[in-house]
């Protein structure tokens, strides 16, 4: 198609026209068509959503991927302002500007709560910037996944730490119930102190059930 206009002055006037000219130009026009379908087989295939839209916002162009994330079609989408499916009215004009932003977003899709990280980046024309391009991908599995692992890591640092006290603590409770049984061992039944050791060894050996516990959950 992209090469037809260039055939059909060939055909018209081919007199006053350098051919070499023309053929050079054909390959041009070839090339740029070879060009062009890649692009448009990349922009399909990408696995992240991809939407452009002109100096106004409004939508020029939304990849399969990017229908397939909003939950709509390319068809319901085109021309409508990107405003009305996701909230970024403060970064397009940020971006309008000639600054790229990446940050993340939520929003409700088809009644589920997502996670959009995505990238806002400036199209720049000859004198100005005619719009922006918007790659976007659904991280809220992802985000789920990150918030799961520190929940983790912080139950292990927990049980980590849980270790560490209960190992420093069964040698003073050692300490202590040796030296209240010696200290008992001179006591009379029916001295006062002798009760006063008794409670202490109990509660020695209820610190050291405790402790006995943690390590068993190791």
């Amino acid at each position: 198609g992209l090469i037809r206009p260039a055939r059909k002055l060939l055909r018209e006037d081919t007199k006053d026209r350098d051919i070499e000219e023309f053929s050079s130009l054909g390959k041009e026009f070839t090339e740029i068509a070879i060009s062009l379908r890649k692009y448009s087989s990349l922009l399909e295939n990408t696995t992240g959503g991809i939407i452009a839209v002109n100096k106004n916002g409004n939508i020029t162009m939304a990849n399969p991927h990017a229908c397939y994330i909003l939950g709509c079609k390319e068809t319901d989408v085109a021309g409508k302002n990107i405003e009305s499916l996701l909230d970024i009215s403060k970064e397009l004009r940020t971006v309008m500007k000639g600054e790229v932003t990446t940050s993340e977003l939520n929003a409700v899709i088809n009644r589920q709560n997502l996670t959009i990280g995505y990238t806002l980046s400036p199209i720049r024309g000859k004198d100005s910037i005619d719009g922006a391009v918007f790659y976007f991908m659904d991280t809220t599995k992802i985000k789920e996944m990150y918030s799961e692992m520190q929940k983790k890591e912080r139950l292990a640092s927990i049980g980590t730490l849980a270790m560490e006290v209960a190992h420093e603590v069964r040698n003073p409770l050692a300490s202590i119930k040796g030296l209240a049984q010696l200290i008992g061992e001179d006591l009379k039944d029916n001295d006062l102190k002798k009760q006063y050791i008794d409670i202490i060894l109990k509660e020695t050996d209820r610190l050291n059930r405790v402790v006995d516990t943690l390590f068993e959950k190791k």
